[in-house]
């Protein structure tokens, strides 16, 4: 029997799981190991397509990544990190509001994707540009959700 002909028979766990098991798979590895979702980026077609799906790419740890970056060429590197902000990762926003014009409508997202560290630096932004009610609500909130414990 030649290794087409098995194949047809025996079917692998991609072609068996519902695309939405396998998005979250791959969401769970992508928080645990990029080096992981990426590998298994390359072994087909489903799950390279499953993995650069929004709800998996918001999901990668992106410390992991930067801290690997310097590997690679600065052009994949610009991809890649775009390819995080149009998908919102909470993380990349964080970071893109802060280095670019618009970045209070990136920071704003970031916040609505729950970002904590964003929701400091904006009630921050509040406060120091005159607008203390929102940005005290805001730090308030994000106080009462992660804990004063939380912000260092």
């Amino acid at each position: 029997m030649d290794v087409e002909a098995k194949r047809k028979f025996s079917p692998s766990i991609v072609d068996i799981l519902p695309p939405d098991v396998l998005a979250n798979i791959l969401s769970c590895v992508a928080r645990s190991s990029p080096a992981d979702l990426f590998r298994r980026k390359l072994s087909c077609k489903t799950l390279r397509l499953i993995a650069e799906e929004k709800g998996v790419v918001q999901q990668i740890h992106l410390p992991w990544v930067k801290a690997r970056m310097s590997g690679i060429s600065r052009n994949k590197a610009n991809r890649f990190w775009k390819k995080c902000v149009q998908n919102e990762h909470p993380e990349a926003l964080l970071e893109y509001g802060l280095l670019v014009n618009d970045g209070l409508t990136t920071l704003v997202r970031a916040t609505e994707l729950h970002n904590s560290m964003a929701d400091y630096v904006l009630s921050l932004i509040y406060i120091y540009t005159g607008q203390e009610e929102s940005g005290v609500s805001l730090l308030e909130k994000t106080i009462n959700r992660i804990g004063s414990g939380g912000i260092v």
